[in-house]
């Protein structure tokens, strides 16, 4: 009787390791396909919200010259107050508006020149304190908020 040692795998053994390779790695595509997409939307998200912080700084910020933005916002208040309020964009260069400011109320809507994102800031007219504005800062892409945030700047 002559024994015979073969190392080795079969046909059958083979194929079968393929279909079970081919099965896990079907299973496997939905998956790594949606952490493309959740990563997309994550670096959108992560965008907007330092878009919006970027704005907030500018509005709150005091630097070593002038701050332009807490300048308009000044003299958009004191039009206000003197009874002879002036929307008009070309009136607050440094605010970098889109249109024209849109008074509803107690708040003023500012829409700002931005190549990415549509940036609104909501400018509360009435103080908080003697010279403290609240400002709400929305950042929206195709109509869909993705990031806003509320602050305070201190027109003094």
């Amino acid at each position: 009787m002559i024994k015979s040692n073969q190392a080795g795998l079969t046909l059958v053994e083979l194929i079968a390791s393929l279909v079970i390779l081919s099965l896990i790695l079907l299973a496997a595509i939905p998956i790594i396909t949606n952490s493309f997409q959740y990563n997309s939307v994550s670096k959108n998200k992560l965008n907007a919200t330092n878009v919006a912080r970027l704005t907030q700084e500018e509005f709150k910020i005091q630097s070593t010259g002038p701050n332009l933005k807490k300048q308009d916002l000044k003299k958009l208040i004191n039009s206000i107050t003197d009874g002879t309020p002036n929307y008009s964009k070309t009136d607050y260069v440094n605010l970098n508006l889109k249109s024209d400011l849109q008074n509803t109320e107690d708040v003023i809507k500012m829409e700002l020149n931005n190549p990415d994102y549509d940036v609104i800031v909501y400018f509360y007219t009435i103080p908080v304190s003697k010279s403290l504005y609240k400002l709400h800062i929305q950042v929206l892409k195709n109509g869909k908020l993705l990031s806003e945030t509320y602050t305070y700047t201190d027109l003094k």
